[in-house]
Parts: structure tokens; sequence; C-alpha cells
């Protein structure tokens, strides 16, 4: 009773291990899975050795375990590999409605991105830099906080305008 009882305990375990199915994921196409899949298989396969001793039946034990986890480990090992290439697991036998990801599937963006600064607004940026270092080297002065939020009010930091006037600045 025992042994049919271990052996349908490593079935169901190299059952959890399944080949998924790939799909081409951005920059990918179906032509490319093959080669990919060949060098992910080659790669993964190279696992630890094994080696054990005792008797027959602690060795044989052992090298089951081994051969479950090894497997486990090589399953695992080519998956990585699979989705590092930029392949996609489409198990739920969506295969061939998957579709590629390109740029002219995409939406749209939602927000434009932003331009650099000009010259100037860097040169504002550089400047406001320049004066909260000078500000925070300073010794500690009850007044080095206001004059700090006044000039990055200046320079159109807007959370810098609402410190300066919750601590009384004039923004000068």
């Amino acid at each position: 009773m025992r042994r049919p009882i271990t052996a349908a305990a490593a079935l169901l375990l190299v059952s959890g291990c399944a080949p998924h199915q790939w799909a081409p994921g951005p920059g990918r196409t179906v032509a490319d899975i093959a080669p990919a899949k060949a060098n992910c298989a080659a790669a993964s396969s190279q696992g630890p050795g094994f080696s054990a001793y005792g008797s027959a039946v602690g060795v044989a034990a052992a090298g089951l375990v081994y051969a479950i986890a090894d497997g486990i480990r090589a399953h695992s090992a080519f998956d990585t590999c699979m989705q590092a290439m930029g392949f996609l697991v489409v198990d739920d036998k969506q295969t061939s409605s998957v579709q590629p990801v390109t740029a002219e599937n995409l939406p749209a963006p939602t927000q434009a991105v932003a331009a650099p600064p000009t010259p100037d607004e860097a040169n504002r940026e550089a400047a406001s830099w320049a004066a909260t270092q000078e500000v925070l080297s300073r010794p500690r002065d009850s007044g080095a906080a206001p004059r700090l939020y006044g000039t990055l009010c200046k320079d159109g930091d807007a959370s810098a305008c609402m410190m300066a006037d919750a601590l009384g600045n004039t923004r000068n």
C-alpha cells in the first residue's frame, strides 16, 4: 500500500509542472518561440549533480526526491528564461486570440510627456538649489525656513508658497 501512495504523490507533484503555452510578447513574433524554447531548454537542463550514500532503499528514496526537485527546478528555470526573453504565458487555451503587443496597438498616452526645461527654467531651478544648499548649510535660525520657502515660492514652487504663507513669510 505504501508504494502506490508514494508513486501517486510523486505523480501529483510532477503533474504540477506541465509545460506552459507561450505567446510572443512585445517585440517578439511567433517565429521566435521555437528557438527561444530550445535555448531555454538547454540552459535549464544543467542542474546540480546528485550523489547519495547509504542503503539501497535510502539511495533510491534520495534519488526520487532529487529527480522531483530537479524537475521542478528545471521547469522554473525554463519559465523564467522564456519570460526574460519576452514571451507571455497563455495557458487558458486562448493562444489563438492573444495578439502580440506592438507600438501600433498600444493606446495613446493619456497625459502629455513633459518637455525638458528651457534654459531660463533650468537656471532658475539651479539658483533655487543653490539657495537651498546655502540656507541649509547655515547654523539653525528661526528665519531660515521662511526665507527658503519664500525663495522657492518666487521661483514658482506652489507648495513652497503655501509653506511660506503658513510661516508668515511675505514672499519678498
